[in-house]
């Protein structure tokens, strides 16, 4: 048998390497580790169970005590429905009626407009998704969200619609900007006149929308990946 010293009961720390000397203590929590492997249950003070502060690595500490949902505050709840559902229709909407007349579009400058204006509606509507399925998430988990979070926050699913609402984002934001810098051009050659559309300005966009789409999807992965880990 091992012998510890007294002073080392229940002090939060297996000293005996069975967990023996911390059983039947009132002074901490056990953490939902592995209970077949002793050397893996980690113990906190009392205190720091239901401080609102997750100490566990399972996050147990917090999960059998709480009640709360996904989205805590009601006003967020019902901006996320009432912003998510008619930017994903109307942006719909957008996206099918540009793309048709894009056909019809005669000038370079037009089909420009036409197309970041067509790239911001793509972010938007994207932007909606991630609100609608936000929304839709905390319906599902309802105030036993505590109980499945870490489950979520580490679920493939949570990275999806992570992802989903950068890249619309950075769509939006690099349309956005690249549209007011055409237009700012225009602006200060007031009398030039718009040009037909041609290969060279088709092929232009063309990499325009690469790089936009592109960019933004490299800046929604990155902190996905494992070298990344510990910057994001």
């Amino acid at each position: 048998e091992n012998c510890v010293p007294y002073s080392k009961v229940c002090n939060l720390i297996d000293d005996c390497g069975d967990g023996t000397d911390e059983v039947n203590c009132t002074n901490h929590f056990v953490c939902n580790t592995n209970t077949n492997t002793p050397f893996s249950i980690s113990y906190i003070p009392i205190s720091s169970v239901c401080d609102g502060q997750f100490d566990c690595l399972d996050l147990s500490d917090e999960s059998s005590c709480c009640d709360r949902n996904l989205i805590k505050d009601m006003s967020l709840k019902t901006s996320s429905w009432l912003i998510g559902t008619p930017s994903i229709v109307f942006n719909g909407i957008i996206l099918v009626r540009n793309t048709y007349r894009m056909k019809s579009v005669k000038t370079s400058s037009a089909l420009s407009d036409k197309v970041l204006i067509t790239l911001i509606s793509v972010g938007d509507f994207l932007v909606g998704l991630y609100l609608f399925f936000l929304a839709s998430i905390d319906v599902y988990f309802g105030n036993s969200f505590c109980l499945k979070e870490f489950e979520w926050l580490v679920s493939s699913h949570c990275s999806a619609l992570g992802v989903v609402n950068t890249v619309g984002s950075q769509i939006s934001l690099f349309s956005m900007t690249i549209l007011s810098i055409t237009r700012f051009y225009r602006i200060s050659r007031r009398l030039s006149i718009p040009g037909p559309v041609k290969k060279k300005s088709c092929v232009m966009l063309a990499f325009i929308v690469a790089f936009i789409v592109g960019s933004s999807i490299v800046i929604a992965v990155i902190p996905l990946m494992p070298s990344f880990e510990e910057t994001f």
